[in-house]
């Protein structure tokens, strides 16, 4: 597989081309994209990029560091929270991160 300039090292990450084509087909400049499972962050930066608000979430650290990382080499700056919801019975904390 050719990794190319952009690749990040995370499974899921999308083609660049298409998340522009998606970003600019269904949002305007100044609203607001929403990635639920932002995963490597490449729908974030392609929005940022095509000057969008977005709001990012992700519940995987693996997912959080590679974004932090991607944002540092973009130069995207963004203000990150942390949810964390304690465990019930038989199952491990819940963490909900929300950037922007």
């Amino acid at each position: 597989k050719d990794k190319g300039l952009s690749y990040s090292d995370y499974p899921t990450q999308k083609n660049k081309g298409l998340l522009n084509r998606i970003i600019l087909n269904s949002s305007n400049p100044g609203s607001i994209v929403l990635d639920c499972f932002a995963g490597s962050g490449a729908t974030l930066v392609a929005a940022d990029k095509l000057n969008r608000n977005w709001i990012g979430i992700d519940c995987s650290p693996h997912s959080i560091n590679t974004i932090k990382k991607v944002f540092k080499n973009e130069k995207i700056e963004y203000n990150y929270f942390e949810f964390i919801a304690p465990a019930k019975e038989n199952m491990q904390d819940t963490h909900l991160t929300v950037m922007r």
